[in-house]
């Protein structure tokens, strides 16, 4: 019988978004949702994040790693 080989995982970080009151969230120019979301797994990389609040918005460049969490904080209610 011949051995089964086991699915090779894809690697993957994590991002998690903590934005105060609350944001429009685009990775790379696609929109992903509202906040509060839950975090969104991708793999290693560069990604723009654009975070939209009413007439505000906030621009990231942030780096997911391997196996990794990256937080997003912002607080639109404090002047920056």
């Amino acid at each position: 019988m011949k051995p089964t080989r086991a699915a090779k995982s894809i690697a993957k970080g994590k991002v998690e978004f903590r934005v105060r009151p609350y944001a429009t969230v685009f990775l790379s120019g696609k929109e992903l949702g509202d906040t509060p979301m839950d975090p969104v797994e991708l793999p290693p990389g560069n990604y723009t994040v654009k975070l939209v609040n009413k007439s505000m918005t906030k621009t990231l460049s942030i780096r997911v790693v391997n196996g990794e969490t990256t937080v997003i904080r912002h607080n639109f209610t404090t002047p920056e």
